[in-house]
């Protein structure tokens, strides 16, 4: 998968510009069965400002880490819209549909429309 591949995948665009930095990295060679892709994401919003931004999900299982939480992401049942506000960073490893039952403790569809503390 090209970095303008990886670059052009799952968050909507909208008339108006982002207000946070994403950027997605392919997994080294041994995890690439496994790991279909991370992506990092950063925002620095001034106080009282917000941004709401529509996201349409793959089928595919995410470990997030923010800064106050780590969690399983689950597959939503449909498009969902994340807000944004303060400053946050955020690391994610996306799973390969299929292979969460490789390392997670239950099946992933225990995990639709969920986040599950790690």
């Amino acid at each position: 998968m090209t970095d303008a591949n990886l670059a052009a995948r799952g968050v909507l665009k909208e008339d108006a510009p982002a207000p946070f930095t994403l950027t997605r990295h392919a997994p080294s060679r041994e995890l690439d069965d496994l790991v279909e892709l991370y992506w990092f994401i950063s925002w620095n919003l001034p106080k009282g400002q917000h941004f709401s931004q529509r996201v349409l999900s793959h089928p595919s299982l995410h470990i997030v880490i923010e800064s106050e939480r780590a969690y399983v992401s689950g597959i939503p049942s449909r498009c969902y819209v994340r807000q944004i506000e303060g400053s946050c960073r955020v690391a994610s490893v996306k799973l390969h549909p299929g292979q969460a039952s490789r390392i997670l403790p239950e099946p992933a569809h225990a995990y639709t429309d969920r986040e599950v503390p790690l």
